[in-house]
């Protein structure tokens, strides 16, 4: 009789399974019968195995700016946007909810909820208005008018319910909320304050997130950790750029290889009180054992191809009567984490780099640091301003190349060196 050849392949799991039929009894229909249970079982086996894993990591990534009754904040969809993409190269099924009525953000948690059971990580991220009424948090659906305080049990979704239904999660529940805004809804919600004037930066009008002065205080489950972009009985700056203050700190960290949650949130506090000069001060709730719990799990071996000295160029072009501009450093790569620094650190003319390399030789950076002469910045801010952009690329043998990602043309340029020598030091040239 032929033999059966069987090609098996998912994501997880390439198999090819030769079988021969056997000589020991079971014959014609009997052994097709056989032969098609077993496939079947063996496909449905594969089948939750897959299952199971892709349900390990779970996340409900919420963005709401077009709020109906009150002005709308121009950050949250691209915040929760960027953060919803970061978080699927990660490997977590992202559900993603932009601005959400009352009856579809909750709905939406209640669906997480179902869901987290079965998984180990489960993450919620939240952009756009909070408030603090009655003593407990509230998240704002883009429909909610609360005319009084009382309204927002019934237009909002609170806080407890979010920490419950994370909760469920084996290892981790993640609340990450950048929702400490002024509250637009003063006006109507009597007796809770006016709100203080909006921040203007660079003259142009910073929107605040949060209803009063900021969110309350909250005392999570064992397992939920819960994070405000700003300390709680303070505000949050929704910021000039494309992300707040906080999400852009998140992003730049929450991909970092080898970083710890703890860590990350530590990286993420410094950065946000650097960039708003300590107006704001990130906070996070909770507790957790001495298990170390990652984002993005240390860099396996493959990564390590990468360790060593990196003589590093970057160079900018001019844009209108902007000079361009170059540097190079001694860049260092460990462990699948890049590390490197131009000028003095917090000093005018100086510049940080950081980033990550996955096996593959991806390669993603973060420049942040203080801009130097403003013949060379865009619009000509001021000797000492904040600078921030990111770059990405690949690294191939012993040499590689990133891209700005947004905003002026900027080439970073890597050869391995086989020493480092300290002294290289770095060399800006315009």
């Amino acid at each position: 009789m032929p033999a059966h050849h069987i090609f098996l392949f998912n994501s997880e799991l390439k198999m090819y399974v030769p079988t021969t039929e056997p000589s020991f009894g079971i014959q014609g229909d009997s052994m097709t019968r056989l032969f098609h249970v077993t496939l079947g079982m063996l496909v449905f086996s594969l089948s939750m195995i897959s299952q199971g894993r892709a349900a390990e990591r779970l996340a409900l990534v919420i963005g709401n700016s077009a709020y109906r009754n009150v002005p709308e904040l121009p950050n949250p969809t691209r915040d929760s946007s960027d953060v919803a993409d970061a978080l699927e190269r990660m490997q977590f099924k992202v559900t993603r909810l932009q601005n959400a009525s009352a009856a579809e953000l909750k709905n939406a948690v209640i669906e997480l909820g179902n869901s987290a059971d079965s998984a180990k990580m489960v993450v919620v991220f939240y952009a756009g208005h909070g408030i603090e009424a009655n003593g407990e948090n509230w998240l704002i659906p883009v429909d909610a008018r609360l005319s009084t305080e009382a309204d927002a049990s019934n237009e909002a979704v609170s806080l407890r319910l979010i920490n419950a239904q994370v909760a469920k999660a084996g290892q981790l529940g993640l609340v990450i909320l950048d929702a400490c805004r002024d509250n637009p809804f003063s006006t109507s919600m009597q007796p809770i304050a006016a709100a203080d004037p909006p921040v203007t930066t660079d003259d142009r009008k910073v929107l605040m997130r949060s209803v009063s002065k900021g969110l309350a205080r909250t005392e999570p489950a064992a397992n939920v950790l819960v994070a405000f972009s700003a300390k709680d009985g303070t505000v949050a700056s929704d910021g000039a750029g494309r992300n707040s203050p906080f999400t852009n700190a998140l992003l730049a960290n929450m991909e970092v290889q080898g970083l710890e949650i703890a860590s990350l949130f530590r990286r993420v506090r410094d950065e946000v009180m650097r960039a708003t000069k300590d107006a704001q001060q990130p906070y996070v709730y909770g507790s957790l054992s001495n298990t170390s719990i990652y984002f993005k799990p240390p860099a396996p071996e493959l990564v390590k191809a990468y360790d060593g000295f990196w003589d590093t160029k970057v160079v900018c072009d001019p844009v209108g009567q902007q000079m361009g501009w170059s540097t190079r450093l001694l860049s260092t790569i460990k462990n699948g984490v890049l590390a490197g620094q131009t000028g003095i650190l917090g000093k005018p003319d100086s510049a940080t780099y950081d980033g990550t390399v996955d096996a593959d030789g991806t390669i993603r950076i973060n420049q942040k640091g203080f801009t130097g002469d403003p013949k060379v910045t865009i619009g000509a801010v001021p000797r000492g301003s904040p600078s921030f952009w990111r770059a990405a690329g690949r690294l191939e043998g012993s040499s590689g190349t990133a891209l700005r990602t947004s905003g002026r043309r900027c080439v970073v340029e890597f050869t391995k060196q086989s020493f480092g020598k300290q002294g290289l030091g770095a060399q800006r040239h315009h």
